[in-house]
């Protein structure tokens, strides 16, 4: 785990069973608990939600470079993922079908 609580290592990856969160396959709203975050291989952060209904999704908080800084967050969103310890933070995020048929993450609240 690096200073910002990013898993980084395959043993912390297993340890927090992220296998058993999935990629949203429809457009979406839900309030989860952020569980864990992973770098992803292409300037991407994975972050591990648990919805209040006990579903465990899977989204992707893209590197967006802003005027302000760097910052992994969906397109409308002003909170950075990547900042440090945000493990346990509740959201309000939506899921929506972009233009290539992708369910992408589009905010966070």
């Amino acid at each position: 785990m690096n200073r910002n609580g990013i898993l980084t290592t395959r043993e912390e990856v297993e340890a927090s069973h992220a296998s058993e969160y999935l990629f949203p396959t429809e457009d979406m709203t839900f309030k989860g608990t952020l569980d864990s975050r992973i770098w992803g291989k292409k300037n991407c952060l994975v972050c591990n939600f648990t919805a209040d209904t006990g579903m465990k999704v899977k989204l992707i908080a893209y590197l967006r470079k802003e005027a302000t800084g760097n910052t992994y967050s969906p397109k409308r969103c002003a909170f950075n993922f990547a900042d440090e310890w945000v493990e346990g933070l509740s959201f309000v995020c939506t899921v929506r079908m972009n233009g290539n048929g992708r369910h992408v993450w589009v905010s966070a609240e």
